[in-house]
């Protein structure tokens, strides 16, 4: 083999490994399966997270749910108790109020969480039709794939 083609390859090897971990280590792409997450993040939006990052309250997430991968936003944390009651959810004793969301918050039935250490509580923006932890419960750490860092919108451009 020529000396230049053994330099390529090694490049080549090299390339794909530091592509490996950027993107299979440290951080991590998907597409928005659904609008749980409107008008922030929509169905189709291509969303980059990172694996690496602390997690608090207001950080929107990508995390697994029943097999596929959904986004969402943290309300509560380990430590927390969350009430969902009469249309509105209550952490820590307080009712939740947040600004950019835009839609009424929608509770099934009363439910009561007091969150552990690596637990989390997470909605969906479109609290009137989102899947999240009002249907889950409480989200494992285990579950999150990391905190999203931007998103790139793929439709209505």
């Amino acid at each position: 083999m020529e000396k230049g083609t053994l330099r390529f390859l090694t490049k080549l090897v090299l390339f794909v490994i530091s592509v490996y971990i950027v993107l299979g280590v440290v951080f991590g792409v998907t597409t928005a399966s659904n609008d749980d997450m409107k008008p922030a993040i929509r169905a189709d939006d291509i969303v980059f997270y990172c694996r690496m990052s602390k997690l608090r309250a207001g950080d929107a997430v990508v995390y697994t749910a029943e097999g596929g991968k959904c986004v969402g936003r943290i309300v509560a944390v380990g430590g927390d108790s969350v009430v969902t009651e009469n249309d509105s959810i209550r952490v820590n004793g307080s009712t939740l109020i947040e600004q950019n969301i835009y839609y009424p918050t929608v509770t099934v039935a009363k439910a009561e969480y007091c969150l552990e250490n690596g637990e989390y509580f997470i909605l969906g923006d479109f609290r009137t039709n989102a899947k999240d932890s009002r249907l889950y419960g409480v989200i494992g750490k285990d579950c999150i794939k990391g905190k999203v860092i931007t998103v790139i919108r793929q439709n209505n451009i």
